[in-house]
């Protein structure tokens, strides 16, 4: 490893711990469920692919529209509510 690397991978490690919340492809589906025996017939995509990153002192608003998700992210990053996928979520 050369020398000018080692700057580098010091850098990205110091930039990796400035993160308080690290999102990656986040996705919350609720089931739809029908009939007698409540077979779940389809699904509701309500968060669908969320990324992003929080760095520590920043101030972060979500916005949109009634319905759109905001609620079940929160719930998600917060924890009260588990995610149907993710490739990566980390919060310290």
């Amino acid at each position: 490893m050369s020398a000018t690397l080692e700057p580098e991978l010091a850098s990205r490690s110091a930039a990796a711990s400035d993160h308080v919340v690290n999102v990656r492809d986040l996705t919350k589906y609720f089931p739809i469920r029908e009939g007698v025996l409540q077979r779940v017939t389809s699904h509701v995509q309500a968060v669908d692919g969320v990324s992003f990153d929080i760095h520590r002192g920043e101030t972060v608003g979500l916005v949109g529209e009634s319905g759109c998700g905001k609620t079940t992210l929160g719930r998600c990053i917060a924890g009260l509510m588990k995610p149907t996928t993710q490739q990566y979520f980390r919060k310290q």
